[in-house]
């Protein structure tokens, strides 16, 4: 590609690319554009051209708003994720209970060494 990397290269080709899209789809929709002013000019209401539209091109060209609880969905999938979530660490950050051993004792002539140098040093201190 004469000094051209290929990453800038491609990234060339699809700005190009991207700028045809947008060209094409301008011109795919300008028509429809056109007819709706005219329709709204004329006095249609919204309905009107929707159904205008749904007859002259079938059903598949409309995509009708949510119900209520299409809005709702999101919501509540979101709080279900939280709360399980929430019982997920509720179960797993639990601290797990310490068996009752009682009073620990360590009988080993090498530990007795250093409790006793902690006790002078702790004597010090006072």
């Amino acid at each position: 590609m004469c000094g051209v990397s290929p990453a800038a290269g491609l990234q060339v080709r699809l700005q190009r690319f991207g700028g045809h899209l947008r060209h094409a789809r301008m011109r795919l929709f300008q028509p429809a554009k056109e007819r709706i002013a005219r329709m709204q000019a004329a006095g249609f209401s919204d309905q009107q051209i929707i159904d205008a539209f749904v007859r002259d091109y079938g059903p598949g060209i409309y995509l009708a708003q949510p119900s209520a609880f299409g809005w709702t969905v999101p919501y509540v999938a979101a709080a279900l994720g939280l709360i399980g979530i929430w019982l997920f660490l509720k179960k797993y950050r639990k601290p797990k209970p310490l068996l009752e051993l009682g009073p620990v004792a360590i009988d080993d002539p090498a530990l007795d060494k250093y409790k006793d140098q902690i006790e002078k040093d702790l004597a010090n201190l006072e």
